[in-house]
């Protein structure tokens, strides 16, 4: 093939030698070397020479367009990258706020169910939030065929003597800060929270759930109780009384006893120490006064222990 005369200038600003320029117009496409780029050598020798069918000229048409397109393309995946990350921030940012909206709602349960559950003066269970537990934890406990064998569930009541006497003494006010508050810290430190639940019953009685225990070990754990309530210090005592007194009665959670039942076994044992024991201060199991022959006469065999 003969090459075509080629401008002096062209040449020159090709920056090729006329062998370079034999080679790129008679060798097939293939035959160029790949890795050279091609396309500023033989742009401007094709356009020198005029001819506007040669092979490189479509080659490098069509890796224009192809480039073009890419350009393109990459634009628009560019674009699309920004807005997915758009969507992205503000879909984090929304996450934040439901997450810190979702806290605030649990906080609120959880404020609104303290509220309902505790005891706002000792912040202890109250009496409905300590029968709901202990139905719960009792049918929990019989479908699982519990307690252990030799062991039991317990409740126990707490009511503290001369209550009428302290809160003339003190004033009401005063008073929970001197004889309430400090009981259900007291009641707090001796028992685990593994073992019982313990709840403001009422006024000046506390009502204590003990949990799979052994029956032998239920005496111990009333004559501590009441050893720590005795020990609390007050700022004064009403006239005649020593100390913080309390009465302790205690039944047994039977395998066929509903709640009141129990409830009400322990608060008449309650009851029999402020009816019989002078001085009252002292710790009562239901058992042995249930075969009296009324539930208030003296019983022969009797378990009591007081302070004298």
């Amino acid at each position: 093939m003969k090459r075509p005369a080629l401008p002096h200038s062209a040449e020159l600003h090709a920056g090729v030698s006329p062998a370079f320029i034999d080679h790129v117009l008679t060798s097939p496409v293939q035959s160029i070397e790949p890795e050279r780029p091609l396309e500023p050598y033989t742009a401007v020798v094709l356009e020198a020479s005029g001819d506007t069918t040669h092979p490189l000229r479509r080659e490098i048409g069509n890796l224009r367009l192809e480039r073009e397109f890419l350009q393109g393309a990459l634009a628009a995946s560019e674009e699309r990258a920004d807005k997915l990350l758009t969507v992205y921030h503000d879909t984090e940012r929304e996450n934040r706020a439901l997450m810190v909206e979702n806290a605030q709602h649990k906080e609120t349960i959880a404020r609104v169910t303290n509220e309902k559950e505790k005891d706002p003066k000792t912040g202890l269970l109250n009496a409905v939030a300590f029968e709901e537990k202990v139905t719960q934890l009792v049918s929990t406990d019989r479908r699982r065929h519990r307690p252990d064998e030799g062991k039991c569930n317990f409740i126990m009541f707490c009511d503290l003597d001369d209550f009428k006497a302290w809160n003339s003494f003190f004033t009401d006010t005063i008073n929970d800060s001197e004889t309430l508050i400090p009981t259900a810290r007291a009641l707090e430190r001796e028992l685990r929270e593994d073992e019982a639940l313990i709840s403001r019953w009422g006024g000046e009685e506390f009502a204590i759930f003990l949990r799979n225990v052994s029956p032998k070990d239920v005496p111990k754990i009333a004559e501590r109780l009441k050893a720590a309530l005795n020990s609390i210090p007050t700022n004064g005592t009403p006239r005649g009384i020593p100390y913080l007194g309390v009465s302790i009665g205690f039944s047994e959670y039977g395998p066929d006893d509903t709640y009141q039942e129990v409830i009400s076994r322990a608060d008449k044992a309650v009851d029999y120490i402020k009816r019989n024991i002078p001085g009252k201060n002292s710790v009562l199991n239901y058992a042995h006064i249930a075969h009296s022959a009324t539930e208030y006469e003296q019983p022969a065999l009797f378990e009591i222990s007081s302070l004298k």
